[in-house]
């Protein structure tokens, strides 16, 4: 099993690799003769926020509850249609319409992919993530993404909900700033989708200029070849 944490930051992406993930509780979904043992799935850590989420997969889900109106905000302020967390905390697409002119239809289809799918993203707003299998609290600069499994997995997004630059630039060479909504975009676009649907190019940055070339306003980022899915 391998965890990688994608920094928007530096654009490289971390692989840490470890041997075995210790299960702290029950999975609160019993055993299925249909699905196969059901039990200890989806625990990673003593105290981990994400311990408890949903079993069958099938959606995109705030880690936080009282983080739903930032993270739908980031979300709409980029997408074709709007989104909105329903009762049970699942991201879900109630407008699918809207002007494709000034939005992306390629981030509202990826994002439907996601949610249809048999697999959980785990979105927080914060500074600092703590690790779901080693316990380590990392710093966050933008905003990172963990797998929690080889293959396709469930996913963790951890965003700063803050505007950063560091060192990258536009594909002319001009420094480019990314916007709390687009770094959400590039981790959900460029590795936690990737991650938990599919590959798209293989390459995160390309993943996120597939949606930006459908903004108006939004420069093209320079390509990185190291920054990997």
């Amino acid at each position: 099993m391998r965890m990688q944490f994608a920094k928007t930051s530096t654009g490289l992406a971390l692989w840490l690799m470890f041997v075995f993930a210790a299960h702290a509780s029950n999975d609160p979904v019993g055993a299925n003769p249909n699905t196969g043992a059901n039990f200890n799935r989806y625990s990673y850590a003593n105290n981990n926020p994400y311990r408890y989420t949903d079993p069958d997969g099938r959606e995109i889900r705030a880690v936080n509850p009282g983080e739903q109106v930032r993270i739908e905000r980031m979300v709409n302020s980029v997408v074709v249609g709007v989104y909105k967390f329903d009762k049970s905390g699942s991201l879900q697409q109630v407008q699918s319409t809207g002007d494709t002119s000034r939005f992306s239809q390629h981030y509202s289809d990826r994002l439907n992919q996601a949610i249809s799918s048999d697999k959980t993203i785990n979105v927080q707003i914060a500074d600092t993530y703590k690790n779901a299998v080693t316990g380590e609290n990392i710093q966050v600069q933008g905003g990172l993404t963990q797998a929690l499994g080889n293959g396709l997995s469930d996913q963790n997004v951890v965003v700063t909900g803050q505007s950063y630059t560091g060192d990258m630039q536009t594909s002319t060479g001009a420094p480019l700033t990314q916007t709390p909504s687009t770094i959400l975009m590039h981790e959900m676009v460029g590795h936690a989708i990737p991650g938990a649907v599919g590959s798209e190019t293989g390459n995160a940055v390309s993943n996120e200029n597939n949606v930006r070339i459908q903004l108006p306003d939004a420069d093209l980022r320079m390509r990185d070849e190291s920054h990997i899915e």
